[in-house]
């Protein structure tokens, strides 16, 4: 596997990944009015915007044996260094160290240039992963307009 930065090139490879992850008829952390709005910085205009936008660090996660149009497996996103904005693994790639990989090299990225805290608003399903990486919960799970999180933060 191959970590790089995203390109724009990637869109729709990267778009298809987030839905397929995300899976809406089996996640608990979203109803409807949260569906509709997790799709909005979803979309592709969305995402290839994140990838131009200097505010972000976007990588993701190519699988070197694909095929091209499914070769992207997982992504990672930073907003300002500092906060896990998207952390997707393509659900048949779990538990291969993917998501470790990706927020690896986003850590290194953002400590390169003096980050030494992140937080991130995980979703129910990712909670362990997160705490596998060395996040702690910092408040209880809330649920804002649909979408079920929980705050966590790494020192």
């Amino acid at each position: 596997m191959i970590i790089r930065k995203a390109q724009s090139v990637d869109v729709s490879k990267l778009r298809s990944l987030i839905l397929r992850a995300a899976d809406r008829d089996n996640n608990p952390d979203f109803d409807a009015r949260g569906w509709e709005r997790f799709l909005i910085p979803n979309s592709e205009a969305a995402i290839a915007a994140r990838i131009t936008d200097g505010d972000y660090i976007m990588l993701c996660c190519v699988q070197e044996d694909a095929l091209p149009e499914a070769n992207i497996i997982g992504l990672i996103s930073l907003y300002k260094l500092d906060k896990i904005d998207q952390l997707f693994v393509h659900p048949a790639h779990f538990r291969k160290g993917i998501a470790t990989s990706l927020w690896r090299a986003a850590k290194l990225l953002s400590e390169e240039q003096g980050c030494q805290s992140f937080y991130v608003k995980s979703s129910t399903q990712a909670i362990a992963v997160y705490r596998s990486f060395g996040f702690k919960t910092s408040a209880p799970s809330a649920t804002l307009n649909g979408m079920s999180f929980t705050l966590m933060t790494y020192d």
